[in-house]
């Protein structure tokens, strides 16, 4: 009501003293939630989707077709700076590959995946630029699908995928290797066999970071993009 008032003085304002105290509370709210919004972005899409495990990190988050079928305890998430778990898998198309025959020289990366989890649907297609940059430095890229052959076949075959794809069925001893609860699940492995990196679920930021820790892991000549058309993905994707 002030602007009714501009040719004369105004008259005293009435103390309220509940509704100053809740004045001045709402201005510092405001203050701190400028600085909270990109986090709270990322946070209230998670919670649109009922699927989204509630009071899970949001990185760590999956629903129930991102997550092994079979139950049993998964120990921790195997961190950077351990040894990554030894493997022996067969792959799409015959033939096996173990951890031990792909790190020399150099390391490369192993991505974990289900066919019918949606962030591993939308996440693993977008990465074959990043296997064909490792590839060309002599570095390895390793798709590993918590599927039949067949299941894995037929994802490698719908997505057109040239990069080598091994597969594993319950109990999933690779998976539950390194600790895996929720896929999509990427590890860099250096050429000493220990993790440098890892991403588990898909939070794009995220992705778009790895570049530069593949870099100085893999001793690259400069940063591979992760992500092929990364603008047309979403800031995240619950499983």
């Amino acid at each position: 009501m002030r602007g009714l008032y501009r040719a004369g003085p105004l008259p005293e304002r009435p103390a309220f003293p509940e509704r100053e105290g809740a004045e001045r509370e709402e201005g510092r709210e405001g203050a701190e939630g400028g600085e909270e919004a990109a986090k709270a972005a990322e946070a209230a899409e998670i919670a649109a989707h009922p699927e989204a495990e509630a009071g899970a990190p949001a990185q760590t988050q999956g629903g129930p077709r991102c997550r092994p079928k079979e139950e049993g305890a998964v120990t921790a998430l195997a961190k950077p700076g351990t040894r990554a778990p030894d493997f022996n898998l067969p792959l799409v198309g015959g033939g096996y590959r173990g951890l031990a025959d792909l790190i020399h020289p150099g390391g490369g990366v192993l991505i974990f995946f289900k066919e019918d989890c949606p962030a591993s649907e939308l996440v693993v297609p977008r990465l074959g630029p990043l296997a064909v940059a490792l590839e060309r430095e002599e570095r390895f890229f390793l798709a590993i699908a918590q599927d039949s052959e067949e299941i894995a076949r037929a994802f490698r075959d719908r997505h057109d995928l040239r990069f080598p794809i091994a597969w594993e069925e319950a109990p999933y001893a690779a998976s539950r290797g390194y600790g895996i609860g929720t896929v999509p699940a990427l590890f860099v492995v250096d050429g000493t066999g220990v993790i440098a990196e890892r991403v588990e679920g898909f939070i794009k930021s995220e992705y778009l970071a790895l570049g530069a820790g593949i870099e100085q892991a893999l001793a690259l000549g400069a940063a591979p993009a992760v992500l092929e058309r990364p603008e047309d993905l979403p800031a995240l994707k619950p499983g």
